[in-house]
């Protein structure tokens, strides 16, 4: 085989490697925030762009200052029942006082 030959059948293996690595999906583990921020957003998406960005951010915020965590992807798998039954509620109680304000407005 001649240089040439081989420097083409390096290049051939080089491009069939990155062509299959840039093929496979990556895969990310599943976290408990990835099953709470589409509730906040279907719940409030009717919000704009940053109204919706600076609720998930406050949600956020709160749920790790309850935990004493610094990111949300470190909420515990072992409590994520709790955790959603708590963000369920929070964001049923802020319709609810959108609506009492509506009424009084009203």
């Amino acid at each position: 085989m001649t240089e040439q030959e081989l420097a083409q059948l390096k290049q051939q293996l080089k491009d069939e490697i990155l062509s299959e690595i840039q093929s496979k999906p990556t895969k990310r583990m599943q976290t408990v925030w990835d099953s709470i921020k589409p509730m906040i957003e279907r719940r409030f998406g009717h919000l704009n762009g940053p109204e919706l960005y600076q609720l998930t951010a406050a949600v956020s915020t709160i749920i790790r200052y309850s935990l004493g965590i610094r990111q949300v992807r470190f909420i515990p798998y072992s409590i994520e029942d709790d955790v959603i039954r708590f963000v369920d509620g929070l964001l049923e109680a802020m319709t609810d006082l959108g609506e009492i304000k509506k009424q009084q407005s009203a």
